[in-house]
């Protein structure tokens, strides 16, 4: 026979699995394991306990049925008045387990103090008798005080639907009540907390079990029964599950439990969503924010906002024009054609000049048809359309022109807009011609979205520069001793740009190949004049 403690109380309150934990302990470990008889007023089923441990555990049934006696209801009245007890019912020697539930019945602090002496003394033979007894009741203080000093094990049996998970806090019996909504079967778990009695009344917790409910431990007694009574099972009362509708019920169980629903399905959305890349946007947003700024280079020339196409899609209604931006004044764009100009003067004299060798002229003209070119760029695109604010177009330089007024300047001096149209962004010029938004009319220039965009040489500063200051020199040149000077003898003439490369004390030693010097008799060619300007430049204006 396996060790027992001679006195155990079980509490529980009510609905808790006092009974249910019992038998379980009973059905699955004393009755197949263990030996001695058992003797109890629970409402059990000796046949049906048989045919599970043989089931079970392969054991006899008959056996098993020999050692479950059921303490008849007549006796237990008889225990209630005190008529009689214990001692005059259970045989010598005992040899078994006794449990007695809602012990507080029979013996409580309420009954006499001789009473509760008399149960006493008969718990104290129980070693002798070789058995073990086991108290039901609802709450500890219901027995005699006595009971709790001689008390080795109390068992403290609780149902986990109080308890909350430790996810969203809520208590396990709605989470119960919502699978059995799905699966059609209530099933909470009792827990069972085991404590040794360690002196001055103090217990100290040794085990905790957990008893998942199962259907075929109910089958094995009458739960919801009156145990004094040994009357059937009385009808269990419906749950909240088992009344409602789907809707009903999700209402209900959210009602229940509103709080802890909204801010945990808050962090549970956020946990998914970190887990399935939202970590990475804020890792990016993180990095970005630690990265400095970068310094935008200032434009040397405002832009106009450029028109966005027409969206059929969005609607047939009136596309909003976008705001304008302060634009520069038009005299920032007649700076390069200036330049340009005076580009052209310069290479006309650099061609011309009578004191420059022929072989070092090449290179001087090479850089300045490169810096001309990069100012007629410049000076091309001023006259680009860019945008259109109400009935206005805009051109690259900022001016503005309302439809039939004459463009003074530029590309398109002369020019007028007689119409346009707002979804295929098409300006209609007053001699016919067609023009886009950011483009030019053929006969001014180039589309320049698809023109070769020019090759920038590097312009050397000294070249362009000394070439600006002959620009008037384009006339005979006269000897500084000579005495055919415009100024007579040892007056000097007009300066002569020098370029890269040539001593500038070499040039008063060469000698007068131009047509001016008369006085030679030589049979010189003419200087040469300055080539057209580039037909497809459109700056034909600029040089005269």
């Amino acid at each position: 026979m396996a060790w027992r403690p001679i006195m155990t109380t079980t509490i529980g309150v009510a609905g808790s699995g006092k009974t249910y934990s019992r038998v379980c302990y009973l059905v699955d470990k004393f009755l197949p394991h263990e030996a001695g008889k058992l003797y109890t007023n629970l409402p059990l089923k000796p046949a049906a306990i048989a045919e599970y441990c043989r089931k079970t555990f392969g054991s006899d049934p008959a056996e098993i049925l020999n050692r479950i006696y059921l303490i008849p209801p007549e006796v237990l009245k008889k225990w209630e008045q005190e008529q009689e007890g214990p001692w005059d019912y259970f045989p010598h020697p005992i040899a078994g387990h006794i449990i007695i539930d809602e012990a507080h019945r029979f013996v409580s602090s309420q009954h006499e103090k001789e009473w509760a002496r008399k149960w006493q003394v008969w718990i104290g033979e129980l070693r002798h008798l070789h058995g073990s007894i086991e108290f039901m009741t609802q709450a500890e203080n219901k027995l005699p005080r006595e009971f709790k000093e001689e008390c080795e094990r109390k068992i403290v049996i609780e149902t986990d639907e109080s308890r909350r998970d430790s996810w969203f806090n809520i208590e396990w019996h709605y989470w119960y009540q919502l699978w059995a909504k799905l699966r059609g079967r209530y099933v909470p778990m009792t827990i069972a907390t085991e404590m040794k009695n360690v002196g001055s009344k103090k217990f100290e917790t040794t085990l905790e079990t957990a008893y998942v409910r199962r259907p075929e431990i109910f089958a094995l007694y009458d739960s919801f029964s009156n145990p004094n009574l040994g009357g059937e099972a009385l009808g269990r009362p419906k749950m909240e599950y088992e009344r409602m509708t789907w809707p009903r019920f999700l209402l209900w169980f959210f009602l229940q439990n509103p709080k802890q629903i909204m801010w945990r399905f808050g962090v549970v959305t956020f946990t998914v969503w970190m887990i399935f890349g939202g970590w990475q946007w804020i890792f990016t947003s993180f990095m970005a924010a630690l990265s400095p700024s970068e310094k935008k280079p200032a434009a040397a020339v405002a832009k106009a906002p450029l028109m966005k196409p027409f969206d059929p899609s969005r609607g047939q209604g009136k596309p909003k024009d976008p705001e304008p931006t302060p634009a520069p004044g038009y005299e920032e764009f007649l700076d390069a054609r200036r330049a340009a100009t005076a580009m052209q003067q310069a290479r006309s004299a650099v061609r011309n000049s009578r004191a420059v060798p022929d072989q070092a002229k090449g290179p001087v003209i090479d850089e300045l048809e490169a810096a001309l070119q990069q100012y007629e760029e410049a000076y091309k695109r001023s006259s680009e359309v860019v945008g259109m604010v109400g009935e206005e177009i805009i051109l690259r330089d900022g001016s503005r022109f309302k439809k039939g007024e004459t463009i003074p300047d530029g590309l398109l001096k002369g020019r007028s807009v007689t119409s346009f149209d707002r979804k295929t962004q098409l300006f209609v010029l007053d001699n016919g011609e067609h023009l886009k938004l950011g483009g030019l009319p053929k006969s001014a220039t180039e589309n320049l979205a698809t023109a070769a965009k020019p090759k920038r040489v590097p312009v050397k500063t000294r070249v362009v520069s000394e070439a600006l200051s002959g620009v008037a020199d384009t006339g005979p040149q006269v000897d500084r001793n000579g005495p055919a000077g415009a100024g007579g003898p040892g007056v000097p003439g007009p300066s002569v740009p020098v370029p890269l490369g040539v001593d500038r004390r070499q040039v008063g030693n060469q000698p007068d190949h131009g047509a001016g010097a008369a006085g030679a008799g030589s049979g010189a060619a003419p200087a040469k004049s300055d080539p057209p300007s580039n037909p497809g430049s459109g700056l034909s204006p600029i040089g005269s």
